[in-house]
């Protein structure tokens, strides 16, 4: 089985809200959303999402053929299905607009399209967007870890016999 796959239409219509209200500039930028089914964490940290520059490979395994995209995806943003399924809109559109910041214009004859780092352990123009909820993400990351826990007693107790 494999850990990734295709988000619905419905997280693309998210992404485009987000892209349309803050960050015009990546009008032309193509950005692939996939789900994550397992648990990531960096640095001992649960990962909600993340986003990588795609590589010269990674843009050539996603070209369409005639289709629009004829160059491949410029950007991929993994999104923890389980934290996804939930996210209430707000938070969905916190966790991919905190992914966006993430995204740099470069001048380049190359490619455009950059990524950098936090300005803190957030970004401060996020942390104003969201000074009446400053909390959510480490409550949504709560919400994950425990289902996640659930599923992996679960599954013990599958291996185990417990139940059949």
């Amino acid at each position: 089985m494999l850990r990734y796959e295709d988000v619905p239409e419905r997280v693309y219509d998210v992404l485009e809200f987000v892209r349309k209200g803050w960050f015009p500039e990546l009008k032309e930028a193509k950005i692939l959303l996939i789900f994550d089914k397992q648990q990531a964490r960096n640095k001992g940290k649960v990962v909600l999402a993340s986003i990588r520059k795609a590589s010269d490979l990674q843009k050539y395994l996603t070209i369409e053929g005639k289709s629009k995209n004829i160059t491949g995806y410029d950007y991929i943003i993994t999104l923890d299905k389980v934290a996804w399924r939930r996210a209430g809109k707000e938070n969905r559109i916190r966790i991919i607009r905190h992914e966006l910041r993430h995204t740099q214009i470069r001048m380049s004859s190359t490619s455009p399209w950059g990524l950098r780092g936090h300005s803190i352990e957030d970004f401060y123009s996020e942390i104003k967007l969201n000074k009446r909820d400053p909390r959510w993400a480490q409550k949504l990351v709560g919400i994950t870890e425990a289902v996640y826990s659930a599923k992996r007693k679960e599954a013990n107790l599958r291996k185990k016999g417990g139940m059949e």
